[in-house]
This record gives C-alpha cells, sequence and structure tokens, in this order.
C-alpha cells in the first residue's frame, strides 16, 4: 500500500488521493506474479543474470502491456538494485542491469553516477519505476513548495515527470529492486544526465 508523508506528519494511503497530492508525478499499482514476488524477496536470491534473464523475460511482459495502456514508448530498460550495508561500516551497493543486444551483466553504479543521484534533482528523461523488492521512497518538493516523502512497495509503480524535485531516500534492511523504463537511451556510462540542485536542503523530516 502507497503512503504519502508530507512534512507537517500528516498521512495519505489513497492513491487518487495521493495523485492529487503529488501531480505531476503518478503512482499506480500492477499485478506481480507471486512465485516471482516471492523469488525478488527471497533473501538467497542472487542478482546476477539468471535474476535479470528471469524478470525481462518471464515477468516484464505484464509490465509493457501497463505501459501501452499509458500511451508510453520506451528506448531503455534497466533493474536497478540496491544492496544496503548489512552493517555499519559496510559499503552500500547499486547494481544496474540494462537490457540489450548483449548478455546482462551487473555493474555497479559510478561513484559520481550515485553521488548525483543522491543529490536533489530533476530528472529530463519520461519514466516508469516499477518496485519488486524492498520499498522504494522520495523526497518530493510538491508543487504548493512544500516538501513530503512518498513510499512505494512491491506490486506499484511511480512516474516522477521531468519538472519534479525529488531525492531518493534508502533504508536499512532488506535490498530495493525495481524495473525501470527510459524514453530515451541511457548515456555511455549507463546513465542519464540530471538536472542537480545541491544548494537546495531538503527538511530533516523528508531526508528518511
Amino acid at each position: 500500500m502507497a503512503l504519502l508523508r508530507l512534512e507537517n506528519g500528516e498521512i495519505f494511503t489513497d492513491i487518487s488521493k495521493i495523485n492529487e497530492l503529488v501531480t505531476p508525478m503518478e503512482i499506480g499499482a500492477f499485478n506481480v506474479p507471486a512465485d516471482f514476488l516471492a523469488f525478488a524477496n527471497d533473501p538467497t536470491t542472487k542478482f546476477n543474470r539468471q535474476f535479470a534473464n528471469r524478470l525481462y523475460n518471464d515477468v516484464a511482459t505484464g509490465v509493457e502491456r501497463l505501459l501501452a495502456r499509458h500511451n508510453f514508448t520506451f528506448q531503455a530498460r534497466r533493474i536497478g538494485i540496491y544492496v544496503p550495508p548489512v552493517k555499519p561500516g559496510d559499503s552500500r551497493q547499486f547494481i544496474t542491469l540494462f537490457d540489450s543486444d548483449a548478455e546482462v551483466e551487473p555493474t555497479s553504479l559510478r561513484d559520481e553516477d550515485f553521488k548525483a543521484y543522491m543529490t536533489p534533482h530533476r530528472f529530463p528523461v519520461l519514466d516508469f519505476h516499477f518496485c519488486f523488492a524492498g520499498t522504494m521512497a522520495k523526497g518530493l518538493k510538491l508543487q504548493n513548495g512544500t516538501e513530503a516523502v512518498i513510499y512505494i512497495f512491491p506490486g506499484e509503480w511511480m512516474r516522477v515527470r521531468p519538472t519534479v524535485l525529488n531525492w531518493p531516500i534508502f533504508q536499512s534492511g532488506s535490498p530495493v529492486v525495481g524495473l525501470s523504463y527510459f524514453a530515451e537511451k541511457e548515456n555511455e556510462h549507463g546513465a542519464y544526465d540530471m538536472e542537480l540542485h545541491p544548494e537546495y536542503k531538503p527538511k530533516a523530516v523528508t531526508s528518511f
């Protein structure tokens, strides 16, 4: 069940009300095969080429029917996996698995790309993000100037939109697994150029 928490502490869980508050961003739900949902959330699952192929080949078809209903044409799709530190001091890992003509291989996001991603930013490319494991969380600056945090869970999706200033929030605990679709191809580093706003400092209450 998606959840929106405003900076004043008010919480909303109704999707239609959340969409009203976060416009032009949008969220929704989609069907995930129960066996894949269990597989993606199994702590023993390895995030490798086999995992990627299963997601792209067995699960993505249903997701892409939803994209077609939204008249969304994609040029790239990517599995993004955030593996949090097991204990304080451990390194985090952000794995990207792009779908291409070549064999899918896991690659770690470059430090500079990860740092940019964590900076408040606007993402210039139209996109869809589908959650399969863990919790996707983003801080947002709403149209009325206030801030909020949106949380989506397995079986839910989000469209952030290029005009929305946002910043990701990664919790400790279980890995986050998402499948993202983009209206444009990634750059030579397997990432996208973002409009960064390091001068913007989110409030403490919208940073977790």
